[in-house]
């Protein structure tokens, strides 16, 4: 698929778009002021969906991500990801504490079990095996959470989970990629990062779609395309 970087499509110029990180030797938001914080981080375009990717190492790094973000009970974390094989684990993206939202990689529904499954905790204790097996390599990966609390799973552009979990509660918002700050740590095992985003809204499906096919419509609604 001819997917298409977040930065060229008219998302970039969406209000709620709160951070975006296009990783292209750093942490630094394209979008509005919520730099991140390495720790062990290095940039590099292997396994890199747009120019470069983030390298987590497995067992130090992280990106923490200031307070500043306006995240509440609707919400979308969208980002590209290199899973390198099968036992991978850990986490890509946590946004809040107890009351949180997590999308990683892991298996039967825990990122902190080795297996190559798209894992998601909801609200920080629900946990989700969306899918059993993602596969090595390049993923997108989307979590859109609604405020009357249907979280969507996606992969690759397509839906591959949908609930009702109940209404979300607004988390206490602190955010880190590649890393989980609870007790459990879930460091991104050795993959990488690529094109993160998060919305204080969730994306349409079409949307979503449209970011893997790289193909957006042009027609209905004012369209801006920023070049790089």
């Amino acid at each position: 698929m001819a997917a298409i970087e977040l930065f060229t499509t008219s998302l970039f110029n969406d209000a709620a778009l709160q951070a975006y990180y296009r990783m292209e030797g750093n942490s630094n938001d394209a979008k509005n002021s919520n730099n991140g914080t390495d720790t062990s981080m290095s940039y590099s375009s292997t396994n890199a969906k747009f120019g470069q990717a983030a390298d987590f190492n497995g067992s130090s790094s992280l990106i923490s991500i200031p307070l500043s973000l306006t995240i509440a009970t609707n919400v979308t974390l969208h980002c590209w990801v290199y899973i390198p094989n099968a036992s991978c684990s850990g986490s890509f993206i946590k946004i809040g504490g107890s009351n949180g939202y997590l999308i990683g990689v892991g298996n039967a529904g825990s990122v902190d079990s080795a297996g190559n499954g798209l894992c998601v905790l909801y609200e920080g204790i629900r946990g989700i095996n969306a899918v059993s097996s993602m596969g090595t390599g390049l993923h997108m990966v989307d979590l859109v959470i609604n405020g009357s609390g249907f979280p969507t799973v996606y992969l690759d552009g397509s839906s591959v989970y949908n609930d009702s979990l109940g209404a979300p509660t607004a988390p206490t918002v602190s955010a880190n990629l590649g890393y989980d700050n609870s007790t459990n740590h879930r460091f991104f095992n050795s993959g990488n990062l690529d094109d993160v985003a998060l919305f204080s809204r969730a994306l349409t499906a079409s949307e979503i779609n449209s970011l893997y096919t790289g193909v957006f419509p042009t027609s209905g609604a004012s369209f801006l395309i920023n070049f790089i």
